[in-house]
């Protein structure tokens, strides 16, 4: 298997070619390929990619593993983004954005953001972290996700939920649902 490709298939302006396990499969192409090495941490961590070094423009990523946990926290520009095999990639704050000629995500690999932390809107909501991602192709692989979850404004317990458009409580109900995204969230 190409490092990273775990039986998904994606046909565009490259081909990924689906292997069966016990079938043989090409070398990986003479491309610029990062692959992530490090557990959890950051994306701007040079050690964290082999060959060592932080993504470039030119460079095809690959985040793979169960235990991969990458954080975006600022802008990075690739040629090609694979997350896979239970991997998963994390955008923090509105400065984390992804610009990529193709993303794919396959075989359990998931997308999110970390979860808006604001309660009240003195401050006009401020937001933590949301999925950005620029690409002219977006094939989303079988088993793959992009999951924000219980990641917006966070219920406050009692009353009325957090974030614009935030639900009522219901009679007997503890947890007003918090913000939606794009529309108004439930009532608890």
């Amino acid at each position: 298997m190409w490092p990273g490709l775990d039986r998904c298939a994606t046909i565009g302006f490259r081909c990924a070619v689906d292997f069966l396990p016990d079938e043989d499969a090409p070398s990986v192409p003479q491309a610029n390929v990062k692959t992530w090495v490090d557990g959890t941490g950051t994306w701007n961590t040079p050690s964290a990619w082999k060959p060592t070094g932080v993504p470039t423009p030119k460079d095809t990523v690959v985040i793979s593993g169960r235990s991969s946990q990458v954080m975006l926290t600022q802008a990075a520009k690739v040629k090609d983004l694979w997350v896979t095999q239970g991997a998963t990639l994390i955008f923090s704050n509105l400065a984390a954005v992804v610009d990529v000629t193709s993303d794919t995500i396959c075989s359990g690999g998931t997308v999110t953001h970390v979860i808006n932390s604001d309660t009240n809107d003195t401050d006009g909501w401020q937001v933590d972290g949301r999925v950005y991602i620029v690409c002219p192709n977006f094939p989303l692989a079988t088993y793959g996700a992009i999951d924000v979850n219980a990641k917006g404004f966070q219920p406050l317990g009692t009353g009325k939920g957090a974030g614009p458009g935030g639900g009522e409580v219901a009679a007997g109900s503890k947890n007003p649902g918090g913000g939606g995204h794009g529309g108004r969230d439930g009532n608890g």
